[in-house]
């Protein structure tokens, strides 16, 4: 029996049309919402999931509590912020 598992020629897509590879904060939205409201979601969501620095330890190790509340891990501190990160920053349109 000869393994032919990894040789070849991939398959070929049927139709020509372009896989989509979506990232996993988009996982539950499917195709609603709209192009512009999924991308504002997923670069929310990214800055919500970022690793950010404690100002009191530098550990990576800060993480919300609740909408901007933010606490480490290591030492305990808290610390009031924005609700999507610790500094928030103003939003370009």
């Amino acid at each position: 029996m000869v393994d032919l598992q990894g040789q070849g020629d991939p398959p070929e897509d049927k139709g020509g049309h372009r896989s989509l590879t979506r990232s996993k904060s988009l996982r539950g939205l499917g195709a609603k919402y709209g192009g512009t409201l999924r991308k504002r979601y997923s670069n929310i969501h990214r800055t919500l999931k970022a690793k950010k620095e404690c100002p009191s330890c530098s550990n990576m190790r800060l993480k919300r509590v609740a909408s901007g509340i933010w606490k480490c891990a290591s030492c305990g501190y808290t610390v009031a912020g924005g609700a999507y990160d610790v500094s928030p920053k103003a939003q370009q349109r």
